[in-house]
């Protein structure tokens, strides 16, 4: 599902460091605000990586805040992979609200969004939606 020469935002979260792992090295530009995917993605030496920074969350070792969301902005990606706490009927959840602002700025700045999951997350709820189905 990773095409040469795209652009692709890889959100923070277990799973996305799973996909993180398999990305194959060809030429693409990834950016990430999660700096454990950011390690795993930087060892691959046909990939421009970009890390956005602001402040980190430590749980999930992500930035998020103004910083973040101000880069964030004038960003534009082929396709944005992203996990999250909860689904429940159509909401996305996670468990803070900066946190689901960074990550739907980055949604609605992808031409097309992948929701990587497992089965323990749907039909679980959490503090705050920040995206839909």
């Amino acid at each position: 599902m990773i095409e040469e020469n795209e652009t692709i935002y890889l959100g923070p979260g277990t799973t996305i460091d799973l996909l993180a792992k398999i990305i194959p090295n060809k030429l693409l530009r990834v950016v990430t605000n999660c700096l454990p995917v950011f390690d795993i993605v930087s060892q691959k030496d046909k990939l421009k990586v970009y890390l956005l920074g602001g402040e980190i969350r430590p749980l999930t070792k992500s930035f998020f805040g103004e910083i973040t969301n101000m880069s964030l902005e004038n960003m534009h990606f082929h396709k944005a992979f992203f996990s999250c706490n909860a689904v429940k009927d159509s909401a996305i959840m996670t468990a803070t609200i900066e946190e689901g602002q960074t990550q739907a700025i980055a949604l609605d700045n992808s031409f097309e969004r992948y929701l990587l999951i497992d089965t323990s997350k749907i039909d679980k709820e959490d503090f705050y939606s920040y995206y839909h189905l």
